[in-house]
């Protein structure tokens, strides 16, 4: 499996614990355990690209695409926040954080996809791929570790 088509794997796992979240709320049931799983999840997926392969992407040329990544990356991560923050008190408030993360995940997933995943098989070489991956397989989030975009 190739570093893009991992990620894209990951995106599809994410993507099915929210929409089970998505559904319970709707159904105004509290599946803790589905967000807690995508949620925990998105933001190992968003440290795995920040940390492992934005850079080699940014060396191999994609600048423009990374920047958006990177912005979009801060608005995910406050919307999981958001989500956070309104689960088991106010799902009204909770559906309308999940939306407007969508809003922003789906078209989001959709660029890294026919982007940058088809790219870093170009940009790639086999250490790099080999670092990608052990990030993505082992690598662990530093306590207190957020978006470049949310660093102050």
């Amino acid at each position: 499996m190739t570093v893009g088509e991992l990620l894209e794997h990951d995106h599809r796992a994410i993507d099915a614990d929210l929409q089970r979240f998505r559904e319970g709320l709707e159904r105004g049931e509290r599946l803790d355990e589905s967000f807690r799983r995508a949620a925990e999840a998105l933001r190992h997926h968003i440290f795995v690209e920040e940390e492992a392969l934005f850079p080699v992407l940014r060396v191999g040329g994609l600048v423009g695409p990374v920047f958006v990544m990177l912005r979009e990356h801060a608005e995910i991560w406050q919307a999981l926040d958001a989500i956070e923050a309104a689960a088991g008190v106010d799902s009204t408030r909770a559906l309308a954080a999940m939306a407007a993360m969508t809003s922003v995940l789906e078209p989001h997933n959709s660029k890294e996809e026919q982007i940058l995943y088809p790219a870093s098989g170009q940009v790639l070489d086999a250490e790099d791929t080999k670092a990608v991956r052990l990030v993505f397989e082992e690598g662990k989030r530093p306590e207190g570790w957020v978006p470049a975009n949310l660093r102050r």
